[in-house]
């Protein structure tokens, strides 16, 4: 929501209306401090508004209902919680989409040397595909037979191809190329180039806090922390 008004306190603690209505609580609305000193409380949404998480359980008034908290006061204590501790939060956001990525990357190399494997058993007369095809051999057509053994063929023949660039990628991911393998395997594709707007002050804010050399200094110029902190940035 828009909020048009801070009190003189919250303006004093450091925040501004600019700051404040960039939260949007239906992306991330937890945690969040409703005072400053205060610990973090986490927010559930509901049809009023949101309850309020503590380490003791849901917020409840006296009767045992539990209190529920109107949207301007939860999207101040956001911006509250990420004035304080913003980075943090980023920073660990950041290093939870580099360790996805990482896996994502993995699970698709593993599929490439499964399909390595696979294409393997055709040359192996003992093999389990083989040994099937051999049982089913006489409840197929003739052109079903030529079908398969033609489509074998083209992958065995193609077999030493698909080994090297297995390899090839296996070697990038070694290297801890992540960002290359994200593109080139089609996970994922970068905007490229990546750019920015100078008169744009969001832009310079993103720009300063992953490009600057400080900030590269302190991530030891890799290339997949900087983007993933770039993504990161981005949502906030």
């Amino acid at each position: 929501m828009e909020i048009k008004k801070l009190t003189k306190a919250e303006i004093d603690e450091g925040l501004t209306i600019e700051f404040v209505n960039k939260i949007n609580l239906k992306m991330k609305s937890s945690p969040v401090m409703f005072k400053q000193g205060d610990e973090s409380v986490l927010l559930l949404q509901c049809s009023k508004g949101f309850w309020v998480k503590t380490d003791d359980g849901y917020l409840k008034d006296e009767k045992g209902r539990l209190i529920v908290f109107d949207e301007k006061k939860c999207q101040i204590a956001r911006a509250r919680y990420l004035l304080i501790h913003g980075e943090e939060e980023k920073a660990l956001e950041a290093e939870k989409l580099l360790e996805k990525r990482k896996k994502l990357v993995w699970e698709k190399l593993e599929i490439f040397k499964k399909n390595i494997e696979d294409i393997k058993q055709y040359k192996d007369p003992n093999s389990t595909y083989s040994l099937l095809v051999k049982a089913f051999e006489s409840d197929m057509s003739e052109e079903e037979r030529t079908f398969i053994q033609a489509k074998n063929q083209r992958e065995i023949e193609g077999l030493p191809k698909m080994e090297k660039q297995y390899n090839a990628l296996l070697s990038e991911f070694e290297k801890g190329n992540i960002e290359y393998l994200l593109a080139i395997t089609g996970i994922e594709k970068r905007e490229n180039p990546i750019t920015f707007k100078f008169d744009n002050e969001d832009d310079m804010r993103i720009f300063k806090t992953v490009f600057s050399k400080s900030a590269m200094e302190s991530m030891n110029y890799d290339t997949n922390k900087m983007f993933a902190r770039l993504d990161v940035e981005r949502k906030y």
